[in-house]
């Protein structure tokens, strides 16, 4: 895979005048990256995703790509629908092909394909606001896509698909990623984002608390450990009291699926149970991006 940096993001900053915007952002891609972009609502991933799409400009710093990129290479699928609404399905999805400068006999080629991969064949012909929510979702994305760009940002493209549509989507972003394809996404499907996201971007109010490899992040950010207890007879009020005050939190009572904190002691916990059931067995997995993520908001709020 080539390591040419794709674009940079230097020092970038972008402020509103009745809220936060984002502060010295600092990160590079390369071709075939494909990142996560996550962080909470207002955390600053729609500002910083209008900025690299050329939507805003920065007021301060520079969004550099390579000298021979150009935004017709740019597929944008927005977090809010943008489709032209007196146009078929077939029609959207063709514009987007005709817009990157491909001919009309290519472009419609193209549209097929892009129809077939996001099982809208059979709409094509109709016009979108006879569509539901996710079809519609899947018309903005088809559009995004069919002109087959160099750069996908996508934001919230999983909003109103289904757990087979939105797998679908992301094991074709991770085929275009291994043909050098640099994809930015955006989303609240953590669990997603962890399976096929190589890279991640964490926000956090407006300054990036991470940028680097998934696996880097799941291996040194945490503070957390998650704890399956199996055990039979029944917890007294003043050991499940006892547990609470040991927790993070309770996932599930049975079997008894715990989060600790890392300075946290199992033994404490055995110390906790053992004198009211019988412990069979304990396991401890690695956390999630998600139970990253919301730990982390957990800090936060209790500061």
């Amino acid at each position: 895979m080539p390591s040419k940096t794709f674009f940079s993001v230097n020092d970038v900053s972008y402020h509103y005048k009745n809220r936060r915007g984002i502060e010295h952002i600092n990160f590079q891609i390369n071709p075939g990256d494909f990142v996560g972009l996550i962080g909470a609502n207002g955390a600053g991933k729609s500002t910083l995703i209008n900025l690299i799409t050329g939507l805003i400009e920065p007021h301060h710093g520079s969004i550099n790509f390579t000298d021979d990129f150009t935004f017709n290479q740019l597929g944008f699928s927005s977090q809010t629908l943008s489709i032209d609404w007196y146009l078929s399905v077939f029609d959207n999805v063709l514009m987007g092909a005709l817009l990157a400068g491909y001919k009309m006999n290519i472009a419609k080629h193209l549209t097929e394909e892009a129809l077939k991969l996001t099982e809208l064949s059979k709409y094509k012909n109709q016009a979108v606001d006879e569509l539901s929510g996710g079809q519609q979702q899947r018309v903005q994305i088809a559009r995004a896509i069919v002109h087959k760009p160099k750069f996908l940002v996508l934001d919230e493209p999983t909003t109103g698909l289904d757990v087979s549509a939105s797998t679908t989507l992301l094991n074709y972003l991770k085929e275009l990623s291994k043909d050098n394809k640099s994809i930015v996404i955006s989303s609240h499907d953590l669990d997603l984002l962890e399976s096929f996201c190589t890279k991640i971007i964490f926000i956090v109010s407006g300054k990036i608390k991470f940028f680097g490899d998934m696996s880097h992040f799941l291996s040194n950010s945490q503070n957390l450990k998650i704890l399956t207890i199996n055990f039979n007879g029944k917890l007294t009020d003043d050991s499940i009291q006892s547990l609470k005050e040991r927790c993070v939190d309770i996932v599930n009572w049975k079997p008894l699926e715990i989060k600790l904190s890392k300075q946290t002691s199992i033994n404490s916990i055995w110390d906790c149970l053992a004198s009211v059931v019988q412990i069979n067995s304990i396991q401890e997995k690695k956390p999630s991006l998600r139970d990253i993520f919301l730990e982390t908001q957990r800090e936060r709020a209790g500061k």
